[in-house]
Formats: C-alpha cells, structure tokens, sequence
C-alpha cells in the first residue's frame, strides 16, 4: 500500500535539493577557474595581486587553496569543510581589498562569501539532522491524526446506528471531538 518509491531514492537526488546543488556546482566552477588564475596572478574576483608588497608565495597559495576547498565543494560530506575554508579566505579578500583598494573591489569576495554562508548552513549535518528529526515527527504526527480520525470515524458510525446512552442522549464518547 505504501509507495515506497521515494525511499529508494538517494537524498542527493530529490528535486528539493536542486537548487542548492546547482549553487554549490557554480560557486565550485568559480572558486576552481579563479584558483588557476590566481596562481597565473589573473584573478579578476579577489586579486590578491593588488595587495601591495604582498609575498610571491601568496598568491598561488591562495589559488591553491581555492582549487582544492572548490573542489572539495563538490563532495557531499566535505561541503560545509570546504564552505569553511573558502569562507576564511573571501573574508580575508574582503579585508585585504577594503584596506588596500579601496572602491567596491570588496563586493565580489563579499558575495562569495554570503553565497559560502548559505551552502555552509544548507549542507551543514546539525541543520540536516534537525530537518530528518523535524520530518519523523512529522510522520509520526500524521500517522497519530490519522488513527484518531479513524477512530472518531468508527465511534461516530456506532453512535449513528442507535447506540444511545442514559434517558435516549447520545453518549458523550461518541460525540465527535472538538477541532480548532
């Protein structure tokens, strides 16, 4: 009786996660392409390049860092690790780039960094676990409506074929309950 289709399908899979599937797919294309040109000292988000007497190493320590957390993005278990990571380094772009550029060259590592946020919490195994708890009670929740319905139901269709209580009333046990 129970369709039992939905269980056999991966979590990953479902249509509601999509969205967030999608937007971890694109922030890892952008942090994997700007990684490599910030290493080629190219990178046209959060050039750490602009920074004035800046050490050599860092600029391709940052594109490597970005090439493996986007990446790693990809990997169900490691997203809210690679959100982490990539979310010390945008927040480092933005600092860098508000104390040494100037203008609005903070607004693309600011809008990394908010889109960083929103997958570190989506992907997050507390959120994920409070959700899975939230769905189990809620089918236990329907479960228990429904065998309370059905009882209504047969204690209402007793009452209906003559069954009176003390001096011909209805006997308070069939009477349906009250809902609000």
């Amino acid at each position: 009786m129970n369709n039992h289709t939905e269980s056999q399908i991966p979590p990953s899979l479902k249509w509601p996660d999509l969205p967030i599937w999608v937007a971890i797919a694109v922030l890892a294309i952008v942090f994997v392409v700007d990684g490599v040109l910030q290493c080629v000292g190219q990178s046209f988000l959060a050039p750490v390049t602009s920074v004035p007497n800046a050490p050599s190493w860092l600029s391709p320590a940052v594109g490597a860092i970005e090439i493996g957390a986007g990446a790693l993005l990809l990997l169900a278990g490691a997203t809210t690790f690679a959100a982490s990571c990539l979310a010390v380094v945008m927040v480092a772009g933005v600092l860098l780039q508000v104390r040494f550029t100037g203008g609005l060259a903070f607004i693309p590592p600011l809008l990394l960094l908010a889109g960083l946020a929103v997958i570190g919490y989506e992907r997050s195994t507390r959120i994920r676990s409070i959700r899975r708890l939230r769905s189990a009670v809620d089918i236990f929740a329907e479960a228990e409506i429904l065998r309370e319905q059905l009882r209504r139901d047969a204690v209402n269709s007793k009452g209906r074929k003559g069954l009176k209580g003390p001096k011909g009333l209805r006997n308070d046990a069939t009477r349906p309950l009250a809902t609000s």
